[in-house]
């Protein structure tokens, strides 16, 4: 679900949240993976992915299983830092942090691209337009997803997940939800 949400109300909300992971990670540092089954060139996500994971195991004792992969959020948020903020170039580099708190993590990605109007995005979104190519498609994922709560900083250009361990997202934030027709209420 897309939500109306600061970094510091969804740190705040998780309690006493704490980097356990903080990564910059350039694309084209990626040896190619022959193994990979994602779309070509994005290898290195699939490196990138299930090495994060793995070194996430011991510290989040339950992982949901689709938080990796080529239909999950985190997917999508990787690849549009690398295909749109960044045009593809393999030497830019996106900076994914992971909190911790007692009651959930948080995952930030943050690209170094000049962000995007979200309030046009989230209006196509609520129109259902469908997009031509399969590119795009991730926003429309955010908005319909019951697990995970997604937000945006105002420019666009950090993208923010965040996932609870015991508790129902829309429980607590059904008055953050974002309303997609309506500007991003943190825009400056």
């Amino acid at each position: 679900m897309l939500l109306n949400l600061t970094m510091e109300e969804a740190r705040d909300f998780i309690e006493s949240a704490e980097i356990i992971r903080k990564d910059q990670v350039i694309p084209g540092h990626f040896r190619p993976c022959p193994d990979s089954t994602y779309k070509p060139g994005l290898d290195w996500l699939y490196r990138y992915e299930r090495a994060m994971m793995k070194s996430l195991e011991p510290v989040l004792t339950s992982l949901p299983p689709d938080l990796i992969g080529e239909k999950s959020l985190f997917h999508a948020a990787l690849s549009n830092a690398f295909r749109h903020a960044h045009h593809g170039d393999r030497l830019k580099p996106i900076t994914v942090s992971v909190l911790q708190g007692r009651k959930g993590f948080l995952i930030q990605v943050t690209d170094c691209g000049r962000g995007f109007n979200l309030h046009k995005i989230y209006k196509h979104c609520r129109r259902k337009r469908r997009y031509l190519t399969p590119v795009g498609s991730g926003i429309r994922r955010m908005a319909e997803s019951r697990r995970y709560g997604v937000f945006y900083n105002p420019k666009g250009t950090a993208f923010h997940l965040l996932y609870l361990f015991e508790d129902d997202l829309e429980k607590h934030f059904s008055h953050k939800l974002t309303v997609l027709l309506e500007p991003h209420a943190e825009a400056a």
